[in-house]
């Protein structure tokens, strides 16, 4: 199903290997990124599985779930071990300092990093305010987070609680619950 975070565990004999993207929680594009070749051959000995949480800006609160029809008959006996991985792999994903982001999926949840972003996802929660310069990709603001955003392209949703304040000259924005966003419009012909 491809949430985020997603991965690839592989078992071909006596021990296993994890694969996850920083660009992508694409299932087949991971499988593309690393030369992993699910085929008939391959049932059983590799497992495709998700990471997720109804509250990310609680680590301890993530699940691992397989995402496979059928569990390879090993899932449970390294269910653990991928758990591990995962929670390290999902604290390479929050962003703590300024940065670039042009592919993949990030949160933020305290402090102001400088963000210019041309792709990829950003997540805002809890406290954090950063200061996003987007011309594409997408942004989505929760929970009493207030994100500085210039938008001259992409995607901003803004949702539950979130007060991000927008200058906008291109993209498109969508507000949710609660979320009460200050929006600048410049040079945006109206249609």
């Amino acid at each position: 199903m491809c949430e985020f975070l997603s991965g690839i565990t592989t078992n071909f004999g006596s021990s296993i290997k994890n694969y996850h993207s920083l660009k992508t929680n694409s299932h087949s594009e991971i499988e593309e990124e690393f030369g992993i070749r699910d085929t008939i051959s391959n049932i059983g000995k590799i497992c495709k599985w998700e990471y997720t949480s109804a509250t990310p800006q609680d680590l301890d609160s993530y699940t691992l779930r397989c995402d496979e029809r059928i569990e390879p008959d090993w899932w449970d006996d390294y269910k653990v071990k991928i758990s591990q991985y995962a929670k390290r792999q999902l604290k390479r994903h929050m962003i703590t300092k300024d940065c670039e982001v042009k592919s993949g999926s990030w949160f933020v949840f305290e402090g102001s990093p400088v963000i210019t972003q041309s792709g990829g996802d950003i997540f805002t929660y809890d406290s954090s305010s950063p200061v996003i310069t987007q011309s594409g990709g997408n942004i989505q603001t929760y929970s009493n987070s207030s994100p500085v955003i210039t938008q001259s392209g992409g995607y901003i949703r803004a949702c539950s609680n979130s007060s991000p304040v927008i200058t906008q000259s291109g993209g498109n924005i969508f507000t949710y619950e609660s979320s009460s966003p200050v929006i600048t419009k410049k040079n945006i012909k109206e249609k």
